[in-house]
């Protein structure tokens, strides 16, 4: 949208890349709020579009839960999936047919020398 983002920690999923700004300390931070009209951030909107993919379409987010956004909603956003919400969460979801499943598509992921976990590494039924 051609605003600049200012990132309030260098822990994001973006971190690589250059469309937003990622000060290392909370000086560098400060200095960049109070020159927020001396920035002049090009946007690369090739890296926008590499990023959106890689996140939002190319990642395979079912490996861990069926449904990984139904998941986020049941536990009550986002954030709380880094709590011990999660934990609580996935012992309800477990079973050992479920394990063994994921045990064996992790094997296979790891025995393809693949460098990211697809679809194709669980076996259909």
């Amino acid at each position: 949208m051609g605003v600049p983002v200012i990132n309030a920690s260098l822990n994001n999923p973006h971190i690589a890349y250059n469309f937003n700004l990622h000060p290392k300390s909370v000086e560098e931070y400060s200095e960049m709020l109070y020159d927020l009209d001396k920035i002049n951030l090009n946007i690369d909107k090739n890296e926008v579009y590499e990023y959106y993919f890689m996140r939002h379409l190319y990642r395979y987010d079912k490996w861990l839960f069926d449904d990984h956004d139904q998941m986020i909603k049941d536990l009550g956003g986002y954030s709380e999936q880094f709590t011990s919400k999660m934990y609580e969460y996935w012992m309800q979801k477990f079973t050992s047919l479920k394990h063994n499943k994921k045990i064996l598509a992790l094997n296979s992921f790891i025995d393809s020398g693949d460098f990211v976990l697809e679809s194709k590494h669980f076996k259909k039924d």
